[in-house]
């Protein structure tokens, strides 16, 4: 206590500005931390519990890299010595903490080191903000580019397989045989209706980003969408000295479905086997009402699909 106005003043100052700094402290909307030279906390705040789970007093007898995800604590140690070993360095991170009931936490540090007159650091203190939201946003957006990288190579791939059927018939109608004419109009008309469903594909971005198709649901015969498949698929059969046998049931196999989208499924069923099978060699594809389903299947002789691959696939 001292008779000293001006000491009096001076005095009342520090010890407001030091409440302000411990309001400020233990009030702020982020996380805050003081980190001793033995790098242990030496003062943490209500947010930075909240963040971390963990009680004032649990976090007092820990350190930061306590709580550092492991699979990030390596690539952290380096980044922290690496800003002390710099009299000017900063340390700036993003990592995972984890939390006390085990769920990792994404979140940005921001941290200055205090010196003393000899430059070695003697006190650590940084702002931690949560920035997990931001970093699951950013995820999802990666997967759904991903997704639409995927999408367009599957789309590209689905193009090409109309294609070949459009072509033998343009040679067929190079010919005068009349009903050779009338099986390209048809063979035409079937192919063009695929492109142009292949194409909305394409054009709906929103379609594409979200990784989702549009089923139109008809009754339909499936043993016409067998025979559309093979007729789409017969220029890489021929080319891959395939020989197909259909076999479906001389009864019309009626289901619920969407035509174009069984079409490409069975194309690329064939086209796969025609591909992968031994060379010469004969595909067997067959179609039958069993109870109430129809039971379809594409046989060949190739070397198949890994085991760990085909959950990925289909």
């Amino acid at each position: 206590v001292t008779d000293d106005p001006r000491q009096a003043a001076a005095a009342h100052a520090l010890r407001m500005k030091e409440a302000s700094l411990r309001g400020f402290f233990d009030t702020a909307a982020v996380g805050v931390v003081q980190v001793n030279a033995e790098g242990r906390f030496a003062r943490v705040n209500d947010r930075y519990c909240k963040l971390t789970g963990y009680s004032r007093e649990e976090l007092l007898t820990m350190g930061p890299l306590d709580l550092t995800y492991p699979d990030d604590r390596e690539e952290d140690l380096e980044r922290l010595m690496k800003a002390l070993a710099d009299p000017t360095g900063v340390y700036h991170s993003e990592k995972r903490y984890v939390r006390k009931d085990g769920t990792p936490v994404w979140v940005h540090v921001a941290a200055n080191f205090l010196r003393d007159d000899a430059g070695r650091p003697v006190e650590t203190a940084a702002i931690v903000m949560d920035i997990h939201e931001r970093k699951r946003a950013e995820a999802a957006l990666h997967q759904a580019d991903r997704r639409k990288d995927d999408f367009l190579a599957t789309l590209a791939h689905e193009l090409r397989n109309p294609l070949g059927p459009l072509q033998h018939a343009v040679e067929l109608l190079r010919t005068q045989d009349v009903e050779d004419r009338e099986w390209c109009r048809a063979v035409i008309e079937r192919q063009v209706g695929q492109l142009t469903r292949l194409i909305d594909d394409l054009l709906d971005v929103s379609r594409i980003t979200r990784d989702k198709l549009v089923l139109d649901r008809t009754s339909i015969d499936l043993a016409e969408v067998l025979t559309d498949a093979a007729e789409a698929c017969r220029p890489v059969l021929e080319s891959h000295e395939q020989t197909l046998n259909v076999c479906a049931a001389g009864e019309p196999l009626h289901v619920k479905g969407d035509a174009v989208r069984l079409t490409q499924v069975f194309t690329n069923l064939l086209t796969n086997a025609a591909k992968f099978n031994v060379q010469p060699g004969t595909i067997e594809l067959r179609a039958a009402i069993e109870g109430e389903y129809v039971v379809a299947s594409v046989a060949d002789r190739g070397i198949g699909i890994a085991a760990d691959d085909l959950q990925r696939i289909f």
